[in-house]
């Protein structure tokens, strides 16, 4: 496990970082809205992409990171990444605005209404979605 102290050293270091580009999937809530927030707070120079479905809670939180950062650039892409057909539409729209993705950070999941859902099929089934979700990003990451 990582010591408090290290984490600690590591964010100091990053408040420095300037110019990166970060894609956060699923950051109207919860854990996502929570690193969106710090990006918002420590961010220095960088180009954010929130990708969720909810644009009155990405309004919000957008809004306050742009006074928080105005020498940031956040933007929401609109889009239900639960299905390929939307994570290849925010693929295609961030490749047309940038050439690598420095920061890949992915919270959203789905609902299930059936309680816990925890056998091996199931939990590679996750794994695996979540992995062909981001080759797009990664893939244009390597080459650039």
């Amino acid at each position: 496990m990582v010591l408090l102290s290290e984490m600690r050293s590591s964010l100091a270091d990053f408040k420095n970082a300037t110019g990166f580009i970060a894609v956060i999937a699923g950051g109207t809530s919860g854990i996502g809205e929570a690193m969106v927030r710090a990006l918002g707070k420590h961010a220095n120079a960088a180009a954010v992409y929130v990708v969720g479905r909810n644009a009155e809670a990405a309004d919000r939180i957008l809004s306050d990171c742009r006074d928080q950062c105005p020498s940031s650039r956040f933007e929401f892409l609109q889009q239900d990444v639960g299905l390929l057909r939307g994570v290849d539409a925010v693929c295609t729209q961030i490749q047309a605005r940038e050439c690598k993705v420095d920061l890949l950070f992915m919270t959203p999941d789905y609902l299930s209404f059936g309680g816990r859902e925890g056998t091996l099929l199931l939990v590679a089934a996750r794994i695996l979605y979540h992995w062909v979700s981001l080759q797009p990003l990664t893939t244009t990451s390597r080459d650039a």
